[in-house]
């Protein structure tokens, strides 16, 4: 199933919200539908589970953005489908075309680890299987009270590769496709020239600033 022409980006919490970066992706998507979601319309437009929504309330009351979006943008992805992208990426390319698009959904590599994702860029159809299973493991851990912290492993990327993990040994194996990290992260975390740049030979279609983890802001 084609992933939809709809880009999503999250910015929540009182920092204001990157509008040149923002305005960057819609600038180099001129035909596709752009949906910068805040806490209003994440109440208003997304179908929340009991456990997706627990997780999501723990985070906001915590201040911790980025958990709260790693929750928002799997339900977003499953329900309308497209492309989401963190608001603190700078758009270099258009993603209109690019190989990955013709699965039913893909999901960059860690600029840290090659064998490890990167949920900053990713996309799916609607109702995607893995999201599927996404959403019911965050639902699980909602309704348990789990442990959320650190966010990045509890619900997000670590959290995506024990799905890849579970789609590894189901019949017919889910369409994902894994886009290398110099694609959308040329840069790690503290700044550094991801080390794979340089036996890279495709597009770089962004650039991850990290803003909201780097300890410069805490919204996202």
């Amino acid at each position: 199933m084609a992933i939809p022409k709809n880009l999503h980006q999250i910015w929540i919490g009182p920092d204001p919200r990157p509008a040149q970066m923002i305005d960057g992706w819609t600038r180099k998507h001129e035909t596709w539908s752009h949906f910068v979601w805040n806490e209003r319309a994440l109440n208003k437009d997304i179908k929340w589970t009991r456990g997706t929504r627990a997780v999501y309330d723990r985070y906001m009351r915590d201040g911790r953005y980025c958990g709260a979006a790693n929750v928002a943008r799997v339900l977003i992805l499953h329900q309308y489908g497209g492309v989401y992208i963190d608001a603190d990426m700078v758009c270099r390319h258009t993603i209109e075309g690019a190989w990955f698009m013709q699965h039913d959904a893909w999901i960059s590599q860690s600029p840290h680890d090659p064998n490890r994702s990167q949920n900053a860029a990713m996309g799916a159809s609607g109702n995607n299987i893995l999201l599927s299973r996404y959403i019911n493991d965050l639902d699980q851990l909602g309704l348990t009270g789990g442990e959320i912290h650190p966010s990045w492993q509890k619900t997000g990327a670590l959290l995506f590769d024990q799905v890849r993990i579970w789609a590894d040994g189901i019949e017919p194996k889910p369409d994902l496709a894994i886009v290398p990290s110099p694609a959308f992260h040329p840069h790690k975390k503290n700044g550094a020239v991801n080390d794979r740049l340089f036996n890279y030979e495709g597009i770089i279609y962004a650039d991850h600033k990290f803003y909201s983890t780097h300890g410069r802001k805490m919204s996202v």
